[in-house]
């Protein structure tokens, strides 16, 4: 499951830091760098997540950094640094992975089967295949 996830966010941050860079040099330095931060965070709240047994804590603090992101990206879109259309393609991306982050979470609390256990664990260990 976290796998998904995190093949998932990549590519979102890919696609993300590609506009980012494209904004307005006057937007480039505050509300390019706010919406770079934030997915950089995501992203390393994921990793964090699949390395350690305080997952839960994690996966929660992943969640309000995710809606904190959407707000950042309708902004932009507000500001017409992006398109609407790039924003439903953005929008429909975080709630993907808000349906994840949620499952992920309930998986947690629900108490994961030992096979998810450790195939979180396995997967936090061979990271470096992306």
């Amino acid at each position: 499951m976290d796998r998904t996830l995190i093949e998932k966010t990549y590519r979102f941050m890919q696609w993300l830091l590609e506009r980012t860079a494209k904004f307005p040099k006057d937007l480039r330095y505050s509300l390019a760098v706010h919406v770079n931060d934030l997915a950089f965070r995501l992203f390393d709240g994921m990793l964090a997540a699949t390395a350690t047994r305080d997952r839960e804590r994690l996966v929660r603090s992943l969640s309000v950094t995710l809606d904190t992101l959407r707000y950042y990206v309708r902004l932009s879109m507000d500001m017409k640094v992006i398109s609407v259309k790039q924003y439903e393609y953005a929008a429909e991306a975080m709630n993907e992975m808000g349906r994840l982050i949620g499952g992920w979470l309930r998986s947690l609390r629900r108490g994961a089967p030992k096979e998810v256990e450790q195939a979180l664990d396995t997967a936090s260990s061979s990271r470096g295949s992306l």
